[in-house]
């Protein structure tokens, strides 16, 4: 289990893959990605940004971060480009594991279904405007969460039967 958002980068093209949000090792064998080529990086919603690169690379890791910075300047620009990615016609196919975010961007666009539970417990505010799914199987965690909109309860109460708050 890696952070929140784990990916892969290439240093010498700028390519980004992703496919297991919280596994580099996951990701590295769906994709099969070779360690010559791709490394290791993580976008916090805070912010912070760390590509990794290996002595052999001629590009540097403030190179890399500065591209990346220049394609995607907030976490929730690289978050809904992801979800693009991971997402079949928008479906998430399994839980959505939302570890680090302790509030979420109104500018996120969560998937139209989650086909297993959305994980918030870190969560502390939900901005109303945020586009919640359509529809999640499972159940929504939002053990931390101080306040929510009655609008926003009430989108809840209609996508899930289970609210864990």
């Amino acid at each position: 289990m890696c952070d929140f958002i784990s990916f892969f980068h290439r240093p010498d093209t700028g390519d980004i893959v992703v496919s297991d949000l919280m596994s580099h090792s996951d990701t590295q064998k769906k994709l099969s990605l070779s360690d010559k080529l791709w490394r290791e990086g993580h976008y916090w919603p805070d912010g912070t940004l760390e590509l990794r690169v290996s002595e052999s690379d001629r590009t540097t890791q403030q190179d890399c971060e500065d591209r990346f910075r220049n394609r995607f300047p907030k976490f929730s620009d690289f978050f809904n480009w992801v979800l693009g990615e991971v997402c079949q016609n928008g479906v998430y196919p399994v839980s959505l594991d939302l570890i680090s975010l302790t509030t979420l961007d109104p500018g996120v666009v969560l998937p139209k279904k989650i086909t297993g539970s959305i994980y918030m417990r870190s969560l502390t505010t939900l901005d109303p405007g945020v586009v919640l799914p359509k529809k999640i199987t499972g159940s929504i965690y939002m053990r931390s969460l101080t306040t929510l909109d009655p609008g926003v309860a009430k989108k809840f109460r209609k996508i899930c039967d289970y609210i864990y708050r």
